[in-house]
């Protein structure tokens, strides 16, 4: 049903969910854009997204382009397949040798010399393969924030997404959950994702006018589970 906001002259048209981890925000002013549902109807440039995380709320209008589809930047690990000892921490109970991370009953976080992620707000794609576990579980982590779920199963090509909500430039790397893990780790790769989904949205400041918001919480968390609506202006 069709919900009128008079006061401020918006029309509700759709309305869903996303899951946290799968909001697929960038919230830099210069690239913004949401690819956290199909929006893609949408694309008119008559037509406003308001997003929640559960506490805060932003307000953004909808390009009437439609994104590229999902793009990735440059690999930012420079030794993602665990050759040099050296790009590398030293953290206790973990290990880089023969190719891979060997997590020996490891409680903390491994991270790299060379994956430093800039910019905040930015939207970052993180992988990795789990090759051997005996125990405990580990998950990739941007800033002291885990991107995606700690996982404990043997398998390669572990993809999550996560905005950049840390320190401007700030180090990635491997986690393992207080459980302690133990076992290897290879191929950790971290690319920024410089645009989503032709179904998404690229989001503008103004009708038609240029990229980022109308209003933007500090607070917002994109990486939050989190409610959206369209509201077409009128």
């Amino acid at each position: 049903m069709h919900v009128l906001f008079s006061r401020n002259k918006w029309l509700k048209v759709s309305e869903g969910t996303y899951a946290a981890g799968a909001g697929m925000f960038d919230l830099t002013t210069a690239n913004a854009f949401f690819g956290g549902a199909n929006v893609g109807t949408y694309q008119d440039g008559n037509h406003i997204l308001w997003a929640n995380d559960g506490t805060n709320t932003l307000m953004t209008w909808i390009s009437a382009t439609a994104p590229g589809g999902l793009t990735l930047d440059v690999e930012l690990c420079l030794d993602p397949g665990y050759a040099d000892s050296g790009a590398w921490d030293t953290v206790a109970n973990w290990t880089v040798g023969g190719g891979v991370l060997t997590g020996a009953v490891a409680s903390n976080v491994h991270t790299s010399k060379t994956a430093i992620v800039t910019p905040v707000g930015g939207l970052f794609r993180t992988s990795y393969d789990i090759k051997s576990r005996t125990a405990g579980t580990v998950a990739a982590r941007i800033a002291g924030v885990v991107s995606g779920a700690f996982r404990s199963t043997v398998a390669d090509n572990n993809l999550d997404y996560l905005t950049h909500t840390g320190a401007a430039a700030a180090q990635a790397g491997i986690v393992a959950n207080i459980s302690s893990f133990s076992g290897t780790i290879d191929n950790f790769s971290i690319k920024r994702v410089t645009d989503c989904a032709a179904t998404g949205a690229l989001l503008l400041s103004t009708k038609g006018g240029a990229r980022g918001f109308i209003s933007l919480p500090s607070a917002f968390n994109g990486n939050l589970a989190g409610t959206y609506r369209i509201l077409r202006s009128y």
